[in-house]
This record gives structure tokens, C-alpha cells and sequence, in this order.
């Protein structure tokens, strides 16, 4: 599972995000409130009456309803294998355009929500989700990159979250947050590289020199 248990915006309650799987497969799953403190990581359960949301694909949720057991072992390394071997490796794609977007996030401790409209000319926003009012140069900066990339065969539409592109540039892209035209040139001037993309093929997870993955 995730690392450590986090609010989602607009919400009190806590959430542990992970991945659960049997002998057969993989799938995503949301872990909430007082079930966080029935799993320990490594261990065998079986769950019983979990909710199927469908967010960027198919993903699991406990509910009030939901019970956990503890189950037998199972050898669970065929479906890693597979699990592996779903997640699209994208080539050398062209990079057809990108769009950078950043935003305002709440910076009340324990809200953290997105503050949408346009906030470029302001001074002062407020808070949409806990009705806080602060200063917009108070506020914390959220950047995403969205990317159209092309192989032989097909389009992609990706995002790429300020970590990704911070790690493979090796330098923190929240210094372009005023003007970004700078980072959007040396976007969409990489050549030669490769993207690893999650399972439901909507995010980037790393960006690899061509030369440097083949030589793994």
C-alpha cells in the first residue's frame, strides 16, 4: 500500500491508497478510515462487500460495509509478473504539444484543495472547499504537465506531475511556476527518450534517456 494515509480533498476522512491482488491479479484499491489499522503490509486478507469505483479505470473501496479477514497465503508472483508487463513503455514517441498547468492549493493544514478559476491577477483567493481566504503568493503551487506523444501506431494523452519532471531533469520545475514557456521549449525539445507510464496508460511514472534504459 501507500506509504502513509492522507485526506482527500473535500473530505475528514483518511484514505490509504495500494494494491491488492490474488494468485490471478492486480487491481488498485482505497483503504478507509478504521480499516487503514486492520492491514499490515505483506499479510493475507479476504475482503468481503468492497465498493467499484471507476476513477482513470477500475479501482476497489472499502465502505462502512466492508469486512476483513485474515486469509490463507498465496503465491501471488505470476500476477506481479503480469502486472508488470501491462504498463506501456513508450519508445522514442514524438512529442506532438504539451500543456502546462499550474494551480492554487489550499494551504489550511488538512484541506489542501485545488482553488479553482483564474488566479493570476489576484492578490487574495478563497478556499471553495473550507471558505478560508489567503494570499495567493501564501498558497501552495501545484504544476502538471499534460503530454500528446505519437509512436508508429497510436496517440497518448498523459500527464506528468511536477515530480517526474523534477527527477528527470534534475532540477525543481516549481521555479518556472510564473512563466512557463521556458519549460514547455525544453519539453517539447527531448529527444531521444523514453516514458514509463502507469498500468491505465494516464500518467507518466518515469522519463528515461533511450541509451541509459537500454543499457539496464
Amino acid at each position: 500500500m501507500g506509504r502513509r494515509s492522507k485526506n482527500p480533498n473535500n473530505s475528514n476522512k483518511k484514505v490509504r491508497d495500494g494494491k491488492i491482488m490474488d494468485s490471478s491479479a492486480v487491481m488498485d484499491i482505497s483503504i478507509w478510515e478504521n480499516h487503514i489499522q486492520e492491514i499490515k503490509e505483506g499479510n493475507f486478507y479476504k475482503f468481503t462487500n468492497c465498493k467499484v469505483k471507476h476513477f482513470f479505470g477500475k479501482k476497489l473501496s472499502t465502505s462502512p460495509e466492508t469486512v476483513i479477514e485474515p486469509a490463507d497465503k498465496q503465491d501471488v508472483t505470476q500476477a506481479t509478473q503480469s502486472t508488470a508487463s501491462l504498463r506501456p513503455h513508450l519508445c522514442c514517441p514524438d512529442i506532438q504539444n504539451v500543456i502546462i498547468e499550474t494551480n492554487a492549493i489550499c494551504n489550511t493544514k488538512g484541506c489542501r484543495a485545488k482553488i479553482t478559476g483564474n488566479t493570476e491577477s489576484k492578490k487574495m483567493v478563497r478556499c471553495t472547499s473550507c471558505n478560508r481566504a489567503m494570499l495567493i503568493n501564501n498558497c501552495y503551487m501545484e504544476i502538471n504537465t499534460t503530454f500528446q506523444l505519437e509512436t508508429t501506431d497510436k496517440q497518448y494523452t498523459v500527464m506528468a506531475n511536477q515530480t517526474t519532471l523534477s527527477t528527470y531533469l534534475g532540477e525543481d520545475v516549481y521555479q518556472y511556476k510564473d512563466n512557463v514557456d521556458d519549460l514547455t521549449e525544453k519539453l517539447l525539445l527531448l529527444d531521444n527518450v523514453d516514458f514509463k507510464l502507469s498500468t491505465n496508460a494516464r500518467m507518466i511514472t518515469e522519463i528515461v534517456d533511450h541509451q541509459q534504459e537500454l543499457q539496464k
